[in-house]
């Protein structure tokens, strides 16, 4: 069995496609560090559960607040399509699921900002084709060998 050890940014100080602006000095994470677990496209393909696809290895948040993650994605628990789009760059997007604990509606215009979420907290993390946060991207995929742990 296979993995990729994959790493990027998963929070970023920039407005997102929908005009939303989370700062990032403002997102807590220690709830998400408890559990860890990446999604793929939110768990949109399985409507029943939201099966996870790999775990968070480690999360950074530099001093201006931009996060970043290490995280593993088991080719076993991975859809060939997507573990074969992940691993050659073509599905390369991070999308950041937070809860806002603070939300300003504000119009400027000039910087596409529609909402300031100024505190949140990390619920989860998904790996997808299209991220809210065109900065938001895996930039490192390197693929190993795991060792069977089943005999």
């Amino acid at each position: 069995m296979k993995k990729l050890v994959c790493k990027g940014i998963v929070i970023h100080n920039s407005t997102d496609t929908f005009g939303r602006f989370i700062e990032s000095k403002g997102v807590r994470l220690d709830r998400y560090a408890k559990n860890g677990v990446i999604l793929l496209d939110h768990g949109k393909n399985n409507k029943t559960q939201r099966t996870p696809i790999g775990v968070a290895t480690s999360l950074t948040k530099q001093k201006d607040g931009v996060t970043f993650v290490t995280f593993e994605v088991l080719e076993n628990m991975t859809p060939a399509q997507e573990y074969t789009g992940i691993k050659t760059g073509v599905i390369k997007g991070i999308s950041a699921g937070v809860a806002r604990d603070s939300v300003k509606q504000v119009s400027v215009v000039s910087k596409g900002i529609t909402d300031y979420i100024a505190t949140s907290q990390l619920l989860e993390i998904t790996v997808c084709s299209i991220p809210r946060n065109m900065n938001c991207l895996i930039t490192e995929v390197t693929e190993e060998e795991v060792a069977d742990v089943t005999n």
